[in-house]
């Protein structure tokens, strides 16, 4: 093989490592911005909730049979707000009793009939209010949103 084979070679070849490397390392700082990002989606629908709650006035609750509200629910998010005594007062899906109960505060992984949920749980005013978001449907958002970031390369 001559000389200038070898060379193009061997430029080819650590030309392709180094872009390789760089693009793992891109798509790994990708992957971590999108999961804090959806983590802080999360800790802030639980915020929200309290301030909501919080301003409610005691008729509210009054009249809620038998004292609970039902939070519409939305699309991708659990949500329910315990009082301190730990009974539900308010909670978008009553299904899904084991993936909202209320534990320490912060972010964690549940699994509950097979179904894994990344769960946040908040504590204000005496109230826990604890959000969930399926780990299934996030996954697919940050492959939708690897996949945009990859295709361009692809592509001649």
């Amino acid at each position: 093989m001559s000389l200038r084979k070898r060379l193009l070679w061997t430029l080819g070849i650590t030309l392709t490592l180094l872009w390789g490397v760089t693009a793992v390392w891109l798509l790994r700082d990708l992957h971590r911005q999108i999961e804090h990002t959806l983590d802080q989606r999360l800790a802030q629908s639980a915020r929200m909730v309290a301030g909501l709650v919080s301003q409610l006035p005691a008729e509210v609750w009054q009249q809620a049979e038998p004292h609970r509200l039902s939070i519409p629910p939305i699309e991708g998010l659990a949500c329910q707000v315990n009082s301190p005594s730990g009974e539900i007062i308010a909670q978008t899906h009553t299904d899904l009793g084991g993936v909202l109960t209320p534990r320490q505060p912060g972010h964690s992984y549940r699994t509950v009939e097979g179904v894994k949920w990344r769960v946040f749980t908040y504590q204000r005013n005496s109230l826990t209010i604890t959000t969930a978001d399926r780990v299934d449907e996030r996954n697919i958002l940050l492959n939708d949103v690897l996949m945009v970031a990859i295709i361009p390369f692809l592509l001649p």
